[in-house]
């Protein structure tokens, strides 16, 4: 993952809403380089939707993808639990 998707995931964890390409360039990126290429994250938001760590909306806005929640048999979630507490 580059320094841009990187910045792009930590902006989009913090925001449940879809949110559009031209506001993710301009919060990530900053006035100056959104002034210059207004869609630059564009490339890097389509990257991260085909990896599924994105959602993309049917107006092409972008969010963040939660983990699906995995489901374990008891057993095993106690056994983890133990571990963590180690």
């Amino acid at each position: 993952m580059s320094p841009d998707e990187h910045k792009i995931m930590e902006f989009l964890k913090g925001s449940p809403d879809f949110l559009s390409i031209i506001k993710i360039s301009l919060k990530v990126g900053g006035r100056k380089l959104c002034r210059s290429r207004p869609r630059w994250a564009e490339r890097h938001l389509l990257r991260l939707s085909s990896l599924g760590l994105l959602e993309m909306d049917r107006k092409g806005r972008f969010r963040f993808k939660a983990p699906e929640k995995v489901h374990l048999a008891p057993h095993i979630a106690e056994i983890l639990a133990r571990a963590k507490a180690a």
